[in-house]
């Protein structure tokens, strides 16, 4: 099974959740996300949330709450570490304020 590297981007996200990236729903179907770069497009700060739908849970699951990004900045959400998704799974972000976020995952899917 060969890997693949994907990105997903997704660009002026606001107050409602986005799903930036779902692992394909075949059976035995994994993918890492191996970063995860959020930057508010404003000039005031914002909140973002970043969670993960567990499609065995029917539910998602918050890995950051409230995460302040400041004015024109990038914050390196998922830097050196990996987050496995199995089957169905799902990256989602959301922001405190309309249309201010922009987010980039980088992926290796098929792991």
């Amino acid at each position: 099974m060969a890997n693949d590297f994907e990105n997903r981007i997704s660009s002026n996200v606001g107050t409602s959740r986005v799903d930036l990236y779902a692992t394909p729903g075949a059976v035995g179907k994994r993918s890492m996300i191996i970063g995860l770069e959020l930057a508010n497009i404003t000039g005031t700060a914002i909140t973002v949330d970043v969670e993960i739908w567990d499609d065995s849970q029917s539910a998602y699951v918050i890995l950051g709450n409230a995460i302040s990004i400041p004015a024109n900045s990038t914050l390196s959400f998922i830097s050196g570490q990996k987050i496995v998704l199995n089957e169905s799974d799902k990256l989602a972000v959301t922001s405190s304020t309309a249309a201010s976020l922009n987010a980039v995952a980088s992926i290796l899917e098929d792991i």
